[in-house]
């Protein structure tokens, strides 16, 4: 059994093997979010939207498409990261399964998006769901050992800590480019299937540099030779995971919140387009704002973890994201100002409680221990559940619009279609972030990561 004591982070000056990370090797990391972001991203605010008003398939068929690759994940994560954990050889335990998910996702990411549609609903949608499928597989190789990277490379939770900085910085650019660029992309060339023919090409590329940039330049990390093997099945595994508390609580908290976020992610567009009245590229541009938020933000939150830990400011920042998303009901439809407005806003609460949740699966991981057997373990089912619960949270959407008599195409929908998108886009969200912080109140006892929070403060300025 690993040591689970609080201990076990504390002492960041005891001697470590291999040389202390430095600027370059953060950049190194972190650049690999950018693509990393684009695979989550693109298919979860766009997909469902592109198949229901461009491919004119019904919200159902377009839901189980959704649905089914994203539930492959739950098995598929976990299994790649038991599989890194076990690997051995000159390239290192993540390396191999880098290189793999770059390569494949990029190729899959493009395809979904240009591989021409039979006339048939059903058969457009078995095709986008394959293409999607091997997409979700790619991304499983490739993000799974990129998040174990972080607890990886650093020799201590300072290097850790500063290394997750880095991600959130190029996460955020990947955000920027897959809900900004993205829907601006699909509006200029003209929102047909060409257009995102034209978006996943562009895409598709940057994807792959940023990713294989990632595989390329980090250092191989061998395995310590000391550690002992992991023994028994993934299911036994996985429910050994569990067992672990602060990983437990941090997984409970965030499924809450990702869920969500994912009917939020998928309903966005409909949002913007059905209730606010504005043109698709709006979209984008309140992505590109509530970025904006984020960055300027990001060093209030590192400063609020450093005087409180990591959880009380999770608990601030996800009662503020539920506040901030409610107050989109006092914008008129049209009112574009107010509306960038709350993106801005948006972006950085949104900042804060994922930051949090991150920072929360690090310190988690680091509790069980530096000589732990399980670290990509953690890793992945984190992972899984992320995507499983984009997946859900698009599915969701999909079915309560076909419930409420969604008409695809259409540039104006039933009164009671219009409320089921106020429902599902705001109150849904917001009240699975209030359930989470009853979770977030069992997690005591633990000590605040205050010092950690230093190194993030360097990044952030």
């Amino acid at each position: 059994m690993t040591n689970t004591t609080p201990q076990s982070i504390d002492n960041d000056d005891a001697p470590t093997e291999g040389a202390a990370m430095k600027f370059p090797d953060y950049v190194k990391y972190g650049i690999g979010m950018v693509g990393n972001q684009i695979m989550r991203d693109v298919p979860s605010s766009l997909l469902l939207f592109y198949m229901t008003n461009t491919l004119l398939i019904s919200p159902a068929l377009a839901g189980f498409a959704i649905l089914v690759p994203k539930l492959w994940v739950i098995v598929a994560d976990p299994l790649v990261g038991m599989l890194s954990d076990k690997t051995r050889g000159r390239w290192g335990p993540r390396k191999p399964y880098l290189f793999a998910g770059s390569i494949f996702s990029a190729l899959m990411f493009v395809l979904m998006f240009t591989v021409p549609m039979p006339a048939s609903p059903l058969l457009a949608t078995l095709l986008i769901g394959a293409c999607y499928l091997l997409l979700s597989t790619g991304y499983s190789l490739y993000s799974v050992p990129y998040l174990t990277l972080a607890a990886d490379l650093g020799r201590t939770q300072r290097e850790r800590t500063l290394a997750l900085a880095y991600k959130h910085f190029f996460c955020l650019a990947g955000v920027v480019i897959a809900l900004g660029i993205a829907p601006w992309l699909v509006s200029t060339f003209g929102q047909d299937k060409g257009a995102y023919g034209v978006m996943s090409a562009v895409l598709g590329m940057l994807l792959f540099v940023t990713t294989m940039t990632t595989t390329v330049l980090v250092p191989v990390r061998q395995a310590d030779p000391n550690t002992p093997p992991m023994t028994g099945n993934l299911l036994s595994q996985m429910i050994g995971a569990f067992d672990h508390r602060p990983f437990r609580i941090v997984f409970t908290a965030a499924t809450l919140q990702l869920l969500g976020f994912g009917v939020n992610a998928a309903m966005g567009l409909y949002f913007t387009i059905y209730i606010m009245k504005m043109p698709l590229e709006v979209a984008g541009l309140v992505a590109t704002v509530s970025v904006v938020g984020a960055v300027v933000s990001q060093p209030l939150w590192v400063r609020l973890a450093t005087r409180c830990g990591t959880i009380p400011a999770y608990r601030i920042a996800t009662i503020s994201a539920a506040i901030s998303s409610t107050l989109i009901l006092l914008v008129p439809a049209g009112a574009l100002a107010p509306y960038l407005a709350l993106g801005f806003v948006g972006g950085m609460t949104t900042c804060g409680f994922t930051m949090m949740s991150f920072s929360s699966l690090i310190e988690a991981i680091a509790l069980d221990g530096p000589d732990s057997n399980r670290k990509a373990l953690f890793a992945s089912a984190y992972t899984a559940m992320e995507k499983a619960m984009l997946a859900v949270g698009g599915f969701l959407t999909a079915m309560i619009l076909s419930l409420s008599g969604f008409i695809q195409g259409a540039d104006a929908q039933p009164a009671q279609v219009m409320t089921t998108i106020v429902l599902a886009n705001v109150a849904f969200p917001s009240t699975l972030k209030l359930l989470s912080l009853f979770v977030l109140a069992r997690y005591e006892g633990r000590p605040p990561p205050a010092r950690h929070f230093e190194a993030v403060i360097e990044a952030a300025e």
